[in-house]
C-alpha cells in the first residue's frame, strides 16, 4: 500500500513553540520532530495535556494494513502505553480521540521503529498515536514522560472500496 498519511490533515492537541509543527508527524520527512509541549508550558495551551495525541484525518475512506511509527532515538520509554486508534470519528479532541477502535496498545518501551501489522485490515478515515505514559516515568534531566515526540506516523493502506462497507 501507500502511505495515505502524507495527504492527511494533522491534528494534535498541542505542539511544542519551538520549531515543532503538527504536520511534521506525518510529513515524509524521517528528519523532522513532531513535539508536543510539555505540560505546563506558558503560552501553548497544554497546562493539562498529560494524554497528547496525534490525529490523522486521510484524505479518504481507506483500508489500512499496517502503522508504521519512527519513534524518537534515545527517548523510547516516552512512548510506552501508547495507543494507536483507527475509525471514522472524526478527532477534534482528547475525548474524541477513544471513539474510534483500539488497533493497537504498546505495553512495554519497543525500539525506534514500531511497525504494526494489521490482520485483518481495519477501514477507516481518522488515525491516532495518543500517549498514556504515567506519570511514575518521570525521567529527571531528560523531561518527563507526557510529550509525544515521534519522526514519522506512517499509514500505509489503500483507498477503500465504500460499496464493501454495506450489506
Amino acid at each position: 500500500g501507500v502511505n495515505l498519511a502524507l495527504s492527511s490533515q494533522q491534528i494534535v492537541t498541542s505542539s511544542q513553540t519551538t520549531g515543532s509543527q503538527p504536520s511534521y508527524a506525518a510529513d515524509g520527512n524521517d528528519q523532522t520532530l513532531f513535539h508536543s509541549a510539555y505540560p505546563g508550558d506558558v503560552g501553548s495551551g497544554s497546562a493539562n495535556d498529560f494524554t497528547p495525541f496525534v490525529g490523522l484525518q486521510l484524505a479518504q475512506l481507506s483500508t489500512i494494513n499496517k502503522i508504521v511509527i519512527l519513534n524518537r532515538p534515545g527517548f523510547e520509554n516516552r512512548l510506552q502505553n501508547a495507543e494507536v486508534r483507527i475509525g471514522t470519528d472524526a478527532i477534534i479532541n482528547n475525548s474524541s480521540v477513544g471513539c474510534n477502535a483500539l488497533v493497537w496498545k504498546q505495553t512495554a518501551t519497543q525500539g525506534s521503529v514500531i511497525e504494526i501489522n494489521l490482520n485483518p485490515p481495519v477501514t477507516g478515515l481518522w488515525v491516532s498515536l495518543q500517549n498514556f505514559n504515567p506519570a511514575t516515568t518521570y525521567m529527571g534531566s531528560k523531561g518527563y514522560p507526557f510529550v509525544l515526540n515521534i519522526f514519522e506516523i506512517q499509514v500505509l493502506g489503500v483507498p477503500a472500496d465504500a460499496s464493501t462497507l454495506y450489506c
